[in-house]
């Protein structure tokens, strides 16, 4: 059964499928792995620095009164020794009382805490650059009132550099490990599609070579229908008219089908990407490749009363197989007379664009309707206008560009329903 599209197979696009699916795997690992660290050592550092508030609330009598001399002497003076955390008290109208640390953040003081009988400190977290802050109020209990009443405020912080040198080790980790699983997938990678695109590539040969023979066992019976009939032609003088006719008939069919065993051996070998193309290539000029074309399309043209004006570019040239490229632009100028009425025009054109050789044949026929534009090189599609005006499969511009691809080149094509159709070829030059 004849594919309606074309089936490529390529090792470059499953590694990079594979390695591209491997990144993402790793990639949302690593993440994953990160932000779960980041945020178990974040939440640690906002564990001690509130460990480190409420170990300074009983400091906050002897601070209150001005006696900073006997601050040292309570057991945990060592705490406030650290070069890293520095602590800060202030009255319950927000004001300095005292300072103990090397650096203080200059944010204002934060005083949106609370105190209640079920969650007695509610720290206040904040961030100022590199600085980590929290803050926390102190209450005392008045039992003649039986309330709680504002003393001040406790306010420590500590420098997140060693905490950014961590997250910066992590993430240095993360990557070469990363790098490292990502170069080993992808060495396995190669290995194992090149080991499971073998059978395919056997598969994509035998393919080759079925194709090969079913050609050979198709050509040699058409060779001798045709041979019959031109045997028959021949006598056909003193045949009776009905007869001739229906020889006429055979004739055109057995043409019709040679066309069609030449046009699917073209498509099915431009099908199989694993297998070179069979082409004889020599250097070919564009302008001999096309003016026995342009005398010969040119008279068709004017048979139908359509204008036909050329306008070639001597000294081009590029490397090919003359066959099939003379075969490639036949189409492109077979679908243009047989979609432009009479009255219109076609014109076929070469320029020069850097190393580029650029073929325009274009109509002032029915068009091509835009949502058609991304079908018209498949096996076997036409529209339903085409259909109703024109005979054929519909393979024509499927081997215009199975041909542009096999000489390394592009196919583009610009249409507007009733206005007409452009087809551009672009080939390499020599």
């Amino acid at each position: 059964m004849v594919p309606q599209t074309k089936f490529k197979y390529s090792y470059k696009r499953i590694l990079f499928a594979y390695l591209a699916a491997t990144a993402a795997i790793l990639g949302g690992f690593s993440l994953t792995t990160y932000n779960s660290i980041g945020n178990a050592l974040k939440k640690q550092s906002d564990d001690r620095l509130l460990t480190l508030a409420q170990a300074a609330i009983p400091s906050f009598e002897i601070v209150k009164s001005q006696n900073r001399q006997n601050l040292q002497e309570f057991p945990w003076r060592k705490l406030f020794a650290a070069k890293t955390q520095n602590w800060e008290w202030f009255d319950a109208d927000g004001k300095l009382l005292l300072r103990q640390g090397n650096r203080f953040p200059s944010l204002p003081l934060s005083r949106n805490v609370f105190h209640s009988r079920w969650q007695p400190i509610v720290p206040i977290f904040q961030q100022q650059g590199e600085l980590r802050i929290a803050t926390i109020a102190v209450y005392v209990s008045d039992p003649k009132l039986k309330t709680l009443h504002l003393e001040g405020y406790i306010r420590v912080s500590e420098s997140t550099q060693p905490l950014e040198l961590i997250l910066t080790r992590l993430r240095l980790w993360l990557g070469c490990q990363g790098i490292a699983i990502l170069f080993i997938f992808s060495i396995s990678g190669v290995h194992l599609s090149q080991w499971n695109s073998q059978p395919l590539q056997q598969s994509f040969r035998q393919l080759k070579q079925t194709v090969t023979n079913i050609s050979h066992y198709l050509r040699h019976p058409l060779t001798r229908i045709t041979l019959a009939i031109a045997l028959l032609a021949g006598e056909a003088e003193s045949a009776l008219p009905l007869d001739r006719q229906k020889l006429t008939i055979v004739a055109n069919a057995t043409d019709e089908l040679e066309h069609l065993v030449e046009d699917l051996l073209i498509l099915t070998r431009s099908e199989v990407a694993f297998l070179p193309t069979e082409l004889e290539t020599i250097n070919i000029r564009l302008e001999e490749l096309l003016l026995p074309l342009l005398e010969q399309f040119d008279a068709r043209a004017t048979s139908q009363g359509i204008a036909f004006q050329a306008q070639l570019l001597p000294g081009l040239s590029v490397r090919g197989d003359p066959i099939h490229l003379s075969r490639l632009f036949s189409n492109l100028l077979e679908n243009a007379i047989a979609y432009t009425e009479k009255g219109g025009s076609i014109s076929l054109a070469v320029r020069k664009s850097k190393r580029k050789a650029i073929v325009s044949v274009e109509d002032t026929g029915i068009g091509i309707p835009p949502e058609h534009h991304a079908s018209i090189f498949q096996w076997f599609w036409r529209s339903e206008q085409a259909q109703q005006q024109q005979k054929g499969l519909g393979l024509g511009l499927a081997i215009a560009q199975a041909i542009v691809k096999q000489h390394g080149g592009e196919i583009a094509v610009k249409s507007q329903v009733n206005v007409g159709s452009c087809f551009q070829v672009i080939l390499p030059l020599l």
